[in-house]
């Protein structure tokens, strides 16, 4: 009863860890690998697919088979928290660079261009 679901639960987490580590190597190496980030975007499609039927699935599931998995089961219900971080989280890149940017403004040299370049100014 909870294998295909938790398939696809599986499978978003993964490739969520994925996209956070190109993330994490294009800010902390500089590496441009933000096209990746951005087409692994496709992730939030199967979020929403993944999150429903996790949580249709451990919610809705009989008591017997509840009780006989029921870490599987307590898994898919803890979905329920990944729904609302998750939108929260995938937002966050984006205000994070947005307020750093306001906050700290590039220094600038006598020419006036900045005296760093950042992949939030290109």
């Amino acid at each position: 009863m909870y294998d295909a679901p938790l398939f696809v639960v599986l499978i978003f987490h993964i490739i969520e860890w994925i996209r956070q580590t190109v993330l994490i190597t294009t800010i902390l190496v500089g590496v441009k690998w933000l096209p990746v980030y951005y087409g692994l975007t496709i992730n939030l499609a199967i979020f929403f697919v993944a999150v429903i039927w996790g949580m249709a699935a451990g919610f809705g599931s009989p008591d017997d088979c509840q009780a006989k998995q029921a870490g599987r089961a307590d898994f898919l219900k803890v979905q329920l928290i990944t729904l609302f971080v998750y939108l929260f989280w995938f937002a966050l890149p984006a205000v994070v660079c947005k307020i750093g940017d306001a906050i700290i403004k590039p220094s600038e040299d006598e020419d006036g261009k900045p005296i760093y370049g950042s992949w939030t100014h290109e």
